[in-house]
């Protein structure tokens, strides 16, 4: 029997103990765990949100629970998004911008905590979202201005991605995406709760306008437009004078003019829309067509291929080898065939269409086109552009030859740089930087008309690479520094306004303790002027 205060030795598994003369003893009796083990977590360093495991943390539950044996956060799965439209119309987009701006600022004032490795992420995947979102509002117009749910998560998905590549940090996505979706979903029951019966009234009221003015009626292949006579002129059909201020129809590719009642009787098909089939024997209404007869005065890039580069930009910015893949060659074939046949471009739906496919169609369109995106009479030009060893005069002497094209050349080229320039942006993801895109699209808009020996042609693609690889650096410093200068005013504005807000604020509250104290002063000062009058009525009688 041990006294009340005695040195033992006590085992830490089984928890039996032994004087200290007996010890030698304990070897030989069996040492059976008599109660769970305490989670180390419980006295140890405390968890982090960011310290994830690729083993499921030890649990006291039976071994038959295999839900606790599976789990996994790096294998948690996100919910499904769904496909309503965030974004529609170009107003929603600067509230949504304004809204994305706010969130930041609102993270960034909170100085009172430091910021983990988690917040540092998320407010540097926040900003990078929102210099997208400015990037998108350069491109959309009121017509196509849409972007859904699921697009937006993916693109901050590919942002969060990124930011992490950058940091050389792992972080489950998952997780950050998740918070997004709650600033989404916030967004949502604000538009809701303010509603948009107004706009959507303004809106309808300015495309009515548009459809009666702007109307394009398309007949055997010419794309009438509906205008006046200015000048006295005859109608192509009937073969009578128009007069002034006469409503009459001229196609905006031939230029032929009739009387509204006789465009349907117009049987010789479009002089503009034969010219393909006479010079490609792949010609067709989209795919070969001329470039004049796919825009009009409205349009200076033709809708389609509009609409290609905006979805390729809300679903595939962040796709590894862009461009550098190829679609299924059924489903090229399938939506080419959709295309051409359609009776409208507008009515095509390309959201159901693989990101591979729509860039394999974005290719086959500029090398399908009958002459090139870059002439063929500057083709010599361009070329020789590419042997001048400075990087900055080489891109002074290819803008002086851009000048030199048509219009519509000029802005389908400038949109096709604006849109590689944002795809080399995510390069540390999509592994498609300017010198690749290059070699990709310098065959596709740069060719010879006459053809020549193989060999001079592979000859010529290195310097085509120069000149389509100078462009869209150009364009991706001029895309960095406007995106920079942006921000910069934003924060700016920002910094002025929370001043002036706390100054009002301030300003209010003295203006009502002011009037508050007024307020006592006055009840207080009547009945001091009333005893005043009454001390001088006394006054008054004493003497």
């Amino acid at each position: 029997m041990s006294g009340f205060i005695t040195q033992v030795y006590k085992c830490t598994h089984c928890k039996l103990c032994f004087h200290k003369e007996c010890s030698s003893f304990a070897k030989s009796l069996p040492c059976h765990l008599s109660s769970p083990v305490r989670s180390p977590t419980r006295f140890g360093s405390p968890r982090r949100a960011w310290d994830i495991v690729s083993k499921p943390r030890p649990s006291t539950a039976s071994e038959t629970s295999s839900y606790s044996r599976s789990f996994n956060l790096n294998k948690t799965k996100q919910q499904t998004d769904p496909g309503n439209m965030i974004v529609e119309s170009t107003e929603d987009l600067r509230q949504f911008s304004v809204f994305i701006f706010k969130k930041q600022s609102n993270l960034d004032q909170k100085k009172n905590k430091r910021d983990t490795v988690v917040d540092a992420l998320f407010k540097k995947s926040l900003r990078e979202f929102h210099m997208e979102l400015i990037g998108y509002e350069a491109v959309l117009n009121e017509e196509r201005a849409v972007l859904k749910y699921r697009d937006l998560i993916t693109t901050f998905e590919g942002v969060l991605t990124k930011v992490c590549m950058e940091e050389k940090v792992s972080f489950p996505t998952t997780l950050g995406v998740n918070a997004f979706r709650g600033f989404l979903n916030e967004f949502m029951q604000n538009q809701k709760k303010k509603g948009s019966k107004q706009k959507s009234g303004i809106i309808k009221s300015v495309r009515k306008k548009r459809r009666r003015s702007d109307v394009t009626v398309v007949h055997a292949g010419h794309r009438f437009k509906a205008d006046l006579v200015h000048v006295p002129t005859y109608c192509e059909v009937c073969n009578q004078f128009m007069w002034h201020a006469e409503k009459i129809f001229i196609c905006m590719a031939c230029r032929i003019s009739c009387h509204k009642k006789c465009h349907a009787k117009i049987t010789q098909t479009c002089s503009m829309m034969i010219a393909p089939s006479l010079s490609s024997g792949s010609g067709g209404r989209f795919f070969g067509a001329v470039l004049a007869t796919l825009v009009d005065e409205d349009h200076i890039i033709p809708p389609l291929v509009d609409r290609l580069f905006m979805n390729v930009e809300t679903r595939a910015l962040f796709v590894e080898g862009v461009y550098r893949k190829s679609g299924s060659l059924a489903q090229v074939r399938s939506i080419r065939r959709i295309i051409e046949t359609a009776a409208d471009f507008d009515s095509v739906s390309l959201e159901d269409v693989q990101v591979h496919v729509l860039t394999t169609l974005v290719k086959a369109f500029l090398r399908e086109m009958p002459e090139p995106l870059i002439t063929f009479d500057l083709y010599e030009n361009f070329l020789n552009v590419s042997e001048v060893d400075d990087g900055m005069e080489r891109g002074r002497c290819l803008a002086v030859m851009i000048d030199l094209l048509p219009k519509t050349n000029r802005g389908l080229l400038d949109r096709l740089m604006f849109h590689l320039a944002r795809v080399a942006h995510q390069e540390a993801v999509n592994k498609m930087g300017p010198s690749n895109l290059a070699l990709i699209f310098g065959p596709c808009i740069l060719r010879r008309q006459d053809n020549v020996h193989a060999q001079e042609q592979l000859n010529d693609v290195s310097r085509q690479a120069i000149c389509v690889q100078t462009l869209i650096e150009e364009k991706l410093r001029q895309y960095k520094a406007t995106l920079i200068n942006i921000v910069e005013l934003e924060d700016a504005s920002q910094k002025n306004t929370i001043p002036k807000q706390q100054y009002k604020r301030g300003t209010h509250n003295n203006s009502d303790e002011i009037q508050q104290i007024s307020g006592d002063e006055v009840t207080e000062s009547q009945p001091g002027n009333s005893k005043l009058t009454e001390g001088g009525d006394r006054r008054d009688d004493n003497e």
